[in-house]
Protein backbone atom coordinates (compact mmCIF):
# COMPACT_ATOMS: atom_id res chain seq x y z
CA UNK A 1 0.00 0.00 0.00
CA UNK A 2 0.96 3.35 -0.80
CA UNK A 3 1.64 6.55 2.18
CA UNK A 4 0.14 8.71 -0.24
CA UNK A 5 -2.81 9.91 0.87
CA UNK A 6 -5.86 11.33 -1.44
CA UNK A 7 -5.58 14.76 -1.93
CA UNK A 8 -8.53 15.48 0.26
CA UNK A 9 -6.68 13.77 2.95
CA UNK A 10 -3.56 15.41 2.66
CA UNK A 11 -4.07 17.52 5.85
CA UNK A 12 -5.64 14.53 8.08
CA UNK A 13 -2.76 13.46 9.76
CA UNK A 14 0.82 14.92 10.73
CA UNK A 15 2.66 12.18 9.71
CA UNK A 16 1.79 8.63 7.73
CA UNK A 17 4.20 5.71 7.29
CA UNK A 18 3.61 2.35 6.02
CA UNK A 19 4.96 -0.21 8.55
CA UNK A 20 5.66 -3.92 7.78
CA UNK A 21 2.55 -6.14 9.29
CA UNK A 22 0.21 -3.00 10.75
CA UNK A 23 -0.35 -1.36 7.23
CA UNK A 24 -0.70 2.44 6.49
CA UNK A 25 -0.08 4.32 10.44
CA UNK A 26 -0.59 7.51 10.73
CA UNK A 27 -0.24 10.68 13.44
CA UNK A 28 -3.42 12.77 14.40
CA UNK A 29 -4.32 15.10 16.67
CA UNK A 30 -7.22 14.97 18.80
CA UNK A 31 -9.10 17.29 21.53
CA UNK A 32 -6.79 16.41 24.63
CA UNK A 33 -3.82 13.94 22.97
CA UNK A 34 -2.11 13.01 19.84
CA UNK A 35 -3.53 9.61 18.16
CA UNK A 36 -1.04 6.96 16.88
CA UNK A 37 -3.40 5.64 14.65
CA UNK A 38 -2.91 1.92 13.02
CA UNK A 39 -4.39 0.32 10.21
CA UNK A 40 -5.60 3.17 8.43
CA UNK A 41 -8.13 2.75 5.94
CA UNK A 42 -9.74 5.67 3.83
CA UNK A 43 -12.75 5.36 1.60
CA UNK A 44 -14.27 8.88 0.14
CA UNK A 45 -14.97 10.89 3.41
CA UNK A 46 -14.31 8.63 6.28
CA UNK A 47 -11.76 6.62 7.62
CA UNK A 48 -11.22 3.65 9.63
CA UNK A 49 -8.61 2.73 11.74
CA UNK A 50 -7.94 -1.02 13.98
CA UNK A 51 -6.01 0.75 17.36
CA UNK A 52 -5.24 4.26 18.61
CA UNK A 53 -2.33 4.73 20.67
CA UNK A 54 -2.99 7.79 22.99
CA UNK A 55 0.15 10.46 23.86
CA UNK A 56 0.10 13.78 25.61
CA UNK A 57 2.71 15.61 23.40
CA UNK A 58 2.86 14.74 19.33
CA UNK A 59 6.74 14.81 19.71
CA UNK A 60 6.46 11.41 21.37
CA UNK A 61 3.40 10.28 18.99
CA UNK A 62 6.19 11.26 15.54
CA UNK A 63 8.82 9.82 17.03
CA UNK A 64 7.27 7.01 17.70
CA UNK A 65 5.57 6.28 14.60
CA UNK A 66 9.30 6.72 13.12
CA UNK A 67 10.79 4.09 15.32
CA UNK A 68 8.74 1.47 15.79
CA UNK A 69 9.10 -1.99 14.24
CA UNK A 70 5.27 -2.87 14.39
CA UNK A 71 6.29 -5.79 16.36
CA UNK A 72 4.72 -5.65 20.24
CA UNK A 73 3.01 -2.21 21.10
CA UNK A 74 4.73 1.41 20.31
CA UNK A 75 8.36 1.93 22.31
CA UNK A 76 7.39 5.49 23.65
CA UNK A 77 5.25 7.09 26.65
CA UNK A 78 1.91 5.96 24.95
CA UNK A 79 -0.79 7.13 27.72
CA UNK A 80 -3.84 4.18 26.37
CA UNK A 81 -4.54 2.07 23.14
CA UNK A 82 -8.02 2.63 22.27
CA UNK A 83 -10.05 0.17 19.58
CA UNK A 84 -11.92 2.08 16.84
CA UNK A 85 -14.68 2.89 18.32
CA UNK A 86 -15.98 0.15 18.99
CA UNK A 87 -16.89 0.32 23.07
CA UNK A 88 -14.12 -1.96 23.64
CA UNK A 89 -11.89 -1.92 26.84
CA UNK A 90 -9.21 0.69 27.12
CA UNK A 91 -5.76 -0.67 27.93
CA UNK A 92 -2.94 1.50 29.82
CA UNK A 93 0.56 1.85 28.83
CA UNK A 94 2.32 -0.38 31.58
CA UNK A 95 5.48 1.34 31.32
CA UNK A 96 3.90 4.83 32.33
CA UNK A 97 1.90 4.84 35.66
CA UNK A 98 0.73 7.07 37.21
CA UNK A 99 1.74 8.39 41.11
CA UNK A 100 -1.22 10.47 41.64
CA UNK A 101 -5.06 9.68 42.42
CA UNK A 102 -6.80 7.06 42.33
CA UNK A 103 -9.60 7.10 39.94
CA UNK A 104 -12.58 4.88 39.80
CA UNK A 105 -14.99 5.41 36.59
CA UNK A 106 -18.27 6.15 36.39
CA UNK A 107 -20.98 4.12 34.60
CA UNK A 108 -22.63 6.49 31.54
CA UNK A 109 -26.47 7.74 32.49
CA UNK A 110 -27.59 7.96 28.22
CA UNK A 111 -25.97 8.42 25.15
CA UNK A 112 -26.32 11.53 23.00
CA UNK A 113 -25.48 12.50 19.29
CA UNK A 114 -22.18 13.92 18.29
CA UNK A 115 -22.25 15.71 15.35
CA UNK A 116 -18.26 15.90 13.86
CA UNK A 117 -16.64 16.80 10.35
CA UNK A 118 -16.76 12.79 9.79
CA UNK A 119 -20.45 12.33 10.61
CA UNK A 120 -22.41 11.63 13.56
CA UNK A 121 -21.64 9.30 16.70
CA UNK A 122 -23.90 8.05 20.10
CA UNK A 123 -21.86 9.36 22.60
CA UNK A 124 -21.81 8.86 26.29
CA UNK A 125 -23.16 10.91 28.50
CA UNK A 126 -22.12 11.23 32.44
CA UNK A 127 -23.99 12.20 35.48
CA UNK A 128 -23.55 15.70 36.66
CA UNK A 129 -20.26 16.25 38.96
CA UNK A 130 -20.62 18.96 41.44
CA UNK A 131 -17.20 17.38 43.04
CA UNK A 132 -15.74 18.02 39.09
CA UNK A 133 -17.16 21.58 38.44
CA UNK A 134 -15.69 22.45 41.46
CA UNK A 135 -12.63 20.85 40.80
CA UNK A 136 -12.81 22.80 37.15
CA UNK A 137 -13.76 25.82 39.27
CA UNK A 138 -10.85 25.60 41.29
CA UNK A 139 -7.81 25.44 38.94
CA UNK A 140 -9.29 28.02 36.57
CA UNK A 141 -9.45 30.52 39.79
CA UNK A 142 -5.81 29.29 39.67
CA UNK A 143 -5.30 30.37 36.27
CA UNK A 144 -3.66 26.66 36.14
CA UNK A 145 -3.83 24.90 32.26
CA UNK A 146 -5.20 20.95 32.36
CA UNK A 147 -1.45 19.83 32.09
CA UNK A 148 -0.26 22.05 35.20
CA UNK A 149 -3.61 21.13 37.25
CA UNK A 150 -2.49 17.54 36.35
CA UNK A 151 1.20 17.89 37.16
CA UNK A 152 -0.11 18.92 40.99
CA UNK A 153 -2.21 16.32 41.04
CA UNK A 154 0.19 13.58 40.07
CA UNK A 155 -2.44 12.76 37.24
CA UNK A 156 -2.22 12.64 33.01
CA UNK A 157 -3.89 15.64 31.58
CA UNK A 158 -6.27 13.15 30.41
CA UNK A 159 -7.41 11.87 33.69
CA UNK A 160 -7.69 15.37 35.11
CA UNK A 161 -10.58 15.93 32.41
CA UNK A 162 -12.28 12.76 33.05
CA UNK A 163 -12.75 13.76 36.61
CA UNK A 164 -13.80 17.38 35.66
CA UNK A 165 -16.69 15.80 33.02
CA UNK A 166 -18.04 13.35 35.21
CA UNK A 167 -16.91 10.02 33.55
CA UNK A 168 -14.53 9.25 36.96
CA UNK A 169 -14.43 9.81 40.40
CA UNK A 170 -11.35 10.07 43.37
CA UNK A 171 -10.87 10.88 46.44
CA UNK A 172 -11.85 14.78 46.37
CA UNK A 173 -10.65 16.56 49.29
CA UNK A 174 -7.12 14.97 48.94
CA UNK A 175 -7.71 16.10 44.83
CA UNK A 176 -8.48 19.81 46.40
CA UNK A 177 -5.62 19.73 49.28
CA UNK A 178 -3.31 18.89 46.01
CA UNK A 179 -4.92 21.41 43.89
CA UNK A 180 -3.95 24.08 46.11
CA UNK A 181 -0.49 23.18 46.98
CA UNK A 182 -1.00 20.65 49.60
CA UNK A 183 -3.02 23.29 51.69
Amino acid sequence: MSTQLPDMWSDAFLAVREIPGLGLCAVQRFVFTCGLLVNVRISGLSYDYDARFCYSLSRDALRDLQDWDGKGDPPGDWIKEKVSGRGKPVRSNPLVTSTGLSLESVAPCGKQTAFTFHGEYLVDVYPHSPEGKALRDRRRELDLTLRDAAKLLGLMSVELSRLENGSAVTDWPLAMTKLNGGK
